[in-house]
């Protein structure tokens, strides 16, 4: 790849030169591509080009803080564009509002928390949309297009499932901890708290048991648990893949459940996301709700 002042140069290079572009080009659909594109510059004039070239800049050096990662407005506004000209989506349900409130969500994509988004937004909910924060690893910024869509959200930060246990325990687990009250902070202000209780995107695309530490996050008073089935985006974005395809991204919410027990919480919140996926989503007969 050479850079536009011929010497080598990299992804960043070509994504902080022209982001509407660079984007589009992640689309395998030249219709859709162009599409998004218009959309984008739409999206890039209203918020002022200088202030979204300025934030897809600092996209290069950024990565996760102990404070969390507030969304940059400009590439809110960005992303948004992008991405609703990729997806179709439909939301069956509604989220509550007021007291603390936790989102459990099927984890099928890297595309999970944009297409939620932007499914909020397109339904109207764009205020609960903007409030949202998402408890997120450390891979969602190990490439360029990863991170400028992580920008894009409000992360609350974590270590990865396989972390803990690892060589550095301790220094995860105290991690974990530190995202922990965070994150209970977070939901005190008023954010919902968006967590992928699996751990980690299902490789086969049906639902794997929550992982039990995820309790800790329902520890605030009058937490309710939120269920969410998602389905769509392990087409749009499957695992591997370098470009999108667009197509439909629909969201079922469930009943809000009361987790003053969080681990009946937890098996609650799983067996009625099984009910509401598709059966293509659901889990094999001998998957425990909880491990």
């Amino acid at each position: 790849m050479a850079h536009r002042d011929g010497h080598p140069g990299t992804p960043f290079d070509d994504l902080e030169h022209d982001p509407a572009s660079w984007l589009a080009a992640r689309i395998d659909d030249t219709i859709v591509a162009a599409r998004a594109h218009r959309a984008m510059v739409h999206a890039l004039d209203t918020a002022g080009p200088d202030r979204v070239l300025a934030a897809v800049r600092e996209v290069r050096n950024a990565g996760p803080s102990e404070e969390g990662n507030p969304a940059d407005p400009a590439l809110r506004a960005l992303i948004r564009a992008w991405f609703g000209a990729i997806a179709e989506t439909a939301i069956d349900g509604a989220i509550p509002t007021g007291g603390p409130i936790v989102l459990l969500s099927n984890h099928l994509s890297y595309t999970d928390t944009t297409a939620t988004d932007v499914a909020l937004v397109a339904a109207g909910h764009a205020a609960l949309a903007d409030r949202i924060a998402v408890l997120a690893g450390p891979k969602v910024w190990d490439t360029p297009l990863h991170a400028l869509a992580t920008r894009a959200l409000n992360i609350v930060p974590t270590v990865q499932s396989e972390a803990v246990g690892g060589e550095s325990a301790r220094a995860a687990a105290a991690r974990l901890l530190r995202g922990v009250a965070l994150a209970r902070r977070r939901m005190e202000e008023g954010a919902p708290l968006l967590v992928y209780p699996e751990g980690t995107r299902s490789r086969s695309g049906r639902l794997g048991p929550f992982l039990k530490g995820v309790r800790h996050y329902l520890g605030v008073p009058g937490t309710v648990v939120v269920p969410v089935a998602l389905q769509g985006t392990d087409r749009i974005y499957p695992i591997d893949a370098d470009r999108l395809i667009p197509g439909p991204v629909r969201l079922a919410i469930g009943a809000p459940i009361p987790a003053e027990d969080p681990e009946s919480a937890l098996r609650d919140a799983w067996r009625e996301i099984v009910r509401m996926l598709p059966e293509r989503h659901r889990p094999s007969a001998d998957t425990p709700p909880v491990r």
